[in-house]
């Protein structure tokens, strides 16, 4: 506005002009664009189930309840046939039975969220609820992030059900992320590691020539590599079979097997001894030195005798 009538209009001070008739006026006030505010970021959490945020996602015309623990990044998500209490209830009880009870579980204002009986249920297991500002999502930020980790999941999924394009979402989640320790939700939450996870004592800044498999999240299959360098805990360098290098996190790699196709020979290991040199002077006859093969000596008793008969007869 103050750029167009600018454009128009020129006078002394008239941009002080304005800003200050527009901070008088009420109309102005009360239905003009909200000034931007000051989002302070939540306390941090010490151990698991202690901040739950909740939220409703609707995909395919299809609702699902999400949860996520923020302090190991643990994702819950079931699908709903409705947004009543009752059915929300329902499957909240499910992720409680399986991850125990959070201390406080933030969520939008949406009607069902704030119901007596749905309060009452909270409160009853020890559950303090808290809500949202009023059109301020960016407050409930880490389930807003968590829905649009599932969405894009389920988008790439080719399962045919819903049900199962949210389970491999979820599970996917579970197992490729990482936080800047380079740990996943499970190794955070469980305490154990993906099966995938490269197994071995971890040293920053290394060379390494350990053959892998590695996906990445836009591949399809699984294709043959060998890390070459590790950048940092969780980060290293993978040389394709195209001998181009790619810098992928260790949740999308696993160990590769090699398989030794070619057979093996064994070969004798030629004799370290040098030629031996023989004088068969007879009578003090001087003849030609003999050279002795070392296969004489690698033999026992007569025939050993009989060998070294024979070399000397034909030298």
């Amino acid at each position: 506005m103050l750029r167009r009538v600018r454009s128009m209009f020129v006078a002394v001070s008239i941009r002080k002009w304005i800003v200050a008739t527009h901070m008088k006026c009420d109309l102005c006030q009360r239905y003009g664009s909200s000034r931007p505010r000051t989002i302070h970021s939540w306390p941090p959490t010490t151990s698991n189930n202690q901040r739950w945020h909740m939220d409703i996602g609707t995909t395919d015309q299809v609702s699902f309840l999400a949860c996520v623990d923020v302090h190991c990044n643990w994702i819950m998500a079931a699908r709903i046939k409705n947004h009543t209490p009752s059915e929300i209830t329902k499957k909240l009880l499910l992720f409680f039975e399986h991850n125990g009870c959070p201390l406080f579980l933030v969520s939008d204002n949406f009607p069902s969220f704030k119901d007596v009986s749905f309060c009452t249920l909270l409160k009853g297991k020890g559950i303090t609820p808290f809500y949202s500002p009023p059109y301020t999502p960016q407050s409930n930020g880490p389930i807003e992030r968590c829905m649009k980790i599932l969405k894009d999941g389920m988008a790439k999924s080719s399962l045919s059900t819903f049900d199962q394009r949210l389970q491999e979402a979820v599970i996917n989640h579970h197992n490729g992320s990482t936080d800047v320790d380079g740990k996943s939700p499970n190794q955070r939450r469980l305490q154990v590691l993906a099966d995938y996870h490269i197994i071995n004592d971890i040293s920053y800044e290394k060379v390494m020539n350990h053959s892998v498999w590695f996906k990445t999240p836009n591949m399809t299959n699984w294709e043959e590599g060998i890390v070459t360098y590790q950048l940092s805990k969780d980060i290293f360098i993978v040389r394709t079979k195209d001998d181009k290098e790619m810098v992928i996190k260790g949740c999308h790699l696993k160990d590769r097997l090699k398989t030794e196709t070619s057979q093996t020979i064994k070969v004798r290991p030629a004799d370290p001894r040098p030629p031996m040199t023989i004088d068969s002077s007879i009578d003090s006859e001087p003849t030609k030195p003999v050279l002795l093969d070392s296969r004489a000596f690698q033999l026992r008793g007569g025939r050993k005798r009989k060998m070294i008969k024979f070399l000397l007869v034909n030298s």
